[in-house]
């Protein structure tokens, strides 16, 4: 039998709802795609911040915080320009009196707290900041360290801060990076030579630390605060928080952009695999309310690290002030664990 046409009406009405149909398809897939786009600019491009009132006011007069500076530039294996901080105590009589009450305090908590001898220094600090931050961050944590005796190292990572425009890789490239900065350090007039070489990074310089430490047999010992296991679980835990959690069905699509732009699979990024390989003993420190990176991460590093080590959970601590959140126990803790690696 011969079919017969449409009528009219419902001709209209199919090709109207054909058409909402493919504006929702197509709208929907603009849509993923933005959301992949905006997840691998939050990977693998740093915001970079203005220093605020108190970090200029640091940096502009060091010397009231008892803090010496000297900035010194380091070129990494593919050329590019990143920007150093030496950290030493400043001996002049203010600067002296500043780290003299701040001594005062962590013997509240740490009565043994040796003083230091002149011209001396207990041993080196590599200091390695988290994503969308800054060198000039970790002088708030180096006051501590130059108080007890220490000195420091810290340094804007490729694309942070004061340092040239990159792609963040997140120990790809940064772990070289790390080799590099040392060397430069080396070759500054106060380089501590026959100091013990130690470490501490937040974060993302928590990852990387982690992942540079495997065959480094003169660091001492490491302090991570707040370090993923793996970035892949990271990932995935802030795709489930966000956009209803459609973005977990997107991460294999964050994964190829990443790797498209940066050049690396965020999924082959994991400290887990590196801690075995671990020769020192590491401080591992994380926030409690860390809605970042969850706090089971540094457990499982731990657990994963041949080396004697330990963790702490800071209640109240989030992912940013961790450290911050313990006060001066917490800083005296870190010293400690510094001062025990140092005396053998």
């Amino acid at each position: 039998m011969p079919l017969h046409p449409l009528p009219a009406r419902r001709r209209r009405r199919r090709i109207i709802l054909t058409g909402v149909l493919l504006t929702l398809l197509g709208a929907g897939g603009l849509y993923a795609h933005r959301l992949v786009q905006m997840a691998a600019d939050r990977l693998t491009t740093a915001k970079r911040y203005s220093p605020g009132p108190e970090v200029r006011r640091l940096m502009a007069h060091p010397e009231t915080e008892g803090l010496r500076l000297h900035s010194f530039t380091v070129t990494t294996a593919d050329g590019l320009h990143l920007r150093a901080l030496f950290v030493s105590a400043d001996a002049s009589p203010d600067g002296s009196a500043v780290l003299r009450e701040r001594r005062e305090g962590l013997r509240r908590c740490w009565p043994e707290l040796p003083e230091p001898g002149p011209d001396q220094c207990r041993g080196l600090v590599l200091m390695l900041h988290g994503i969308n931050s800054r060198e000039e961050h970790m002088l708030w944590h180096a006051r501590w360290m130059v108080a007890a005796g220490f000195q420091c190292v810290a340094w804007d990572s490729r694309g942070h801060g004061e340092s040239d425009a990159a792609t963040v890789t997140f120990g790809l490239r940064e772990t070289e990076d790390i080799n590099r900065v040392l060397a430069a350090a080396q070759q500054q007039p106060d380089f501590p030579a026959e100091a013990p070489l130690l470490a501490y990074g937040h974060s993302m310089g928590a990852a990387n630390l982690l992942q540079w430490l495997p065959g480094q047999n003169a660091v001492r010992a490491a302090v991570a605060v707040a370090p993923f296991a793996e970035l892949s679980t990271v990932m995935e835990t802030q795709a489930a928080d966000k956009a209803g959690g459609l973005l977990t069905l997107l991460v294999p699509l964050v994964r190829r952009e990443v790797k498209s732009r940066a050049g690396f699979d965020p999924a082959r990024i994991s400290p887990l695999q590196s801690a075995p390989g671990i020769p020192c003993p590491v401080f591992f420190v994380h926030g409690a309310n860390d809605n970042v990176i969850p706090p089971e991460q540094s457990a499982l590093l731990l657990e994963a690290c041949r080396a004697p080590g330990t963790c702490r959970t800071v209640t109240g601590g989030g992912h940013s002030d961790a450290l911050t959140a313990g006060g001066i126990q917490l800083q005296a803790e870190v010293l400690k664990f510094f001062f025990r690696q140092t005396e053998r």
